[in-house]
């Protein structure tokens, strides 16, 4: 096991420690009730053998200190020393990082062997590996788990992603024997029953040549009832002991990108949404590339989703309308404003989305949508998303992207 002793706090005691990756997007249970130094912290078994960690400490007022810990050059007051009994572990996991920007990306993960790797992610490509525990250095750039590796190697990731190589398809050249559609056998004076030599003719088959096209994004509509306050709040707070208890309850998630990530995570594990307490999610599909007019006869707009229906009736009373976007869908950029209307799906009106909750990601590690990074769309604290379709459709349609 793995520790980091702290030999020095400035603060006023006691204090509460907690672990987190690099990326600052998966934080491990705090340490409470530390009145001095030194003392030692147990690096949790995800995070040995990466390239880095993070230490965050708190004084009782609430002064947070980071300390940023090299597991290859320890500083000399923190220093990461791993005990002799340990033995590297290391899940080895199908890994693939996507580059959306033009310029290389700094990356990092844990290899199959237990060994850190840290390198670059070229520019509009993707760079695929076997281990566990990656990180990216820059939210232009993100990454997927999505199966075991088998040999150390990793089959054909599922789609969708922005960027897919498109291989020309040329199948092996066929060779089809044919032959004259009649044998006769014919009796030779010696009595030697002989039969001619059939004639082969070789067909070469056309040579095929596909592109496939690579597959949208899928944009994802959380519908969460004011009547259901109670149910949401209780698996928030009571079950989970957080301080974002849901939009009907009057409140917001944390603005901080670790409490924010943990929020949202067990937000979208509720299970009201996949066992009918709540009304289903919605999903809607992201284009890739501009063209042409959706089912709803609306313009398609590369990384704008498109026309979304919620039927009458589909929410019993009013509630909250939010939407959860993968990042890499929006090419790196912010979904700032969505449509929607009450009455027609060519009429619809465009709203800004709330900054403050969009400016956060989260990682989804559950069950309920895929596992990536997304983002949160929503008018919280503006009611505007708060709306009742009794007896009327509501439509919604991605508006505008900012960075």
């Amino acid at each position: 096991m793995q520790k980091v002793e702290i030999t020095d706090l400035c603060g006023t005691p006691p204090y509460v420690a907690k672990v987190c990756d690099y990326t600052y997007n998966y934080c491990y249970p705090e340490i409470s009730g530390i009145t001095d130094v030194p003392f030692y912290i147990d690096i949790p078994e995800e995070l040995q053998g990466s390239f880095r960690v993070i230490i965050q400490l708190t004084d009782t007022s609430g002064c947070t200190e980071f300390r940023y810990i090299d597991s290859i050059t320890p500083t000399p007051t923190v220093t990461l020393t791993p005990s002799p009994t340990s033995t590297p572990t290391s899940e080895c996991r199908c890994i693939v990082f996507t580059n959306t920007s033009a310029g290389d990306i700094d990356i990092g993960y844990t290899q199959c062997d237990g060994t850190p790797f840290y390198g670059l992610c070229p520019g509009d490509n993707l760079l695929y590996a076997c281990g566990s525990n990656p990180y990216v250095t820059n939210d232009k750039a993100y990454f997927n788990i999505y199966g075991d590796c088998i040999n150390n190697s990793c089959f054909d990731p599922p789609l969708p992603f922005p960027f897919e190589s498109t291989p020309t398809v040329t199948p092996t050249l066929t060779v089809t024997p044919s032959y004259t559609p009649s044998v006769t056998l014919t009796k030779t004076p010696t009595g030697t029953i002989t039969s001619p030599t059939p004639t082969k003719t070789q067909t070469k088959t056309p040579r095929i040549t596909t592109t496939p096209t690579a597959a949208p994004f899928v944009a994802y509509l959380f519908i969460e009832p004011n009547t259901g306050s109670t149910e949401i709040g209780e698996w928030m707070y009571t079950v989970n002991g957080q301080n974002f208890f849901g939009f009907s309850n009057g409140s917001q998630p944390t603005q901080n990108q670790s409490d924010f990530n943990n929020e949202l995570n067990i937000y979208v594990d509720f299970s009201g949404w996949t066992a009918g307490t709540f009304p289903s999610v919605i999903t809607q599909t992201i284009p890739r590339v501009s063209g042409g007019v959706d089912a709803f006869g609306n313009s398609i707009v590369a990384n704008n989703f498109t026309t979304a229906v919620v039927s009458a009736n589909t929410l019993n009373g009013s509630g909250w309308f939010v939407w959860m976007i993968p990042t890499g869908a929006t090419n790196g950029l912010y979904q700032s404003q969505i449509d929607y209307s009450l009455s027609s799906p060519n009429l619809l009106t465009p709203l800004f989305m709330e900054s403050t909750i969009y400016s956060y990601t989260f990682y989804y590690t559950g069950s309920t949508i895929p596992n990536t990074t997304y983002r949160v769309y929503t008018t919280f604290p503006g009611v505007d998303f708060n709306l009742s379709n009794a007896g009327t459709n509501i439509y919604f349609r991605g508006n505008s992207l900012s960075s």
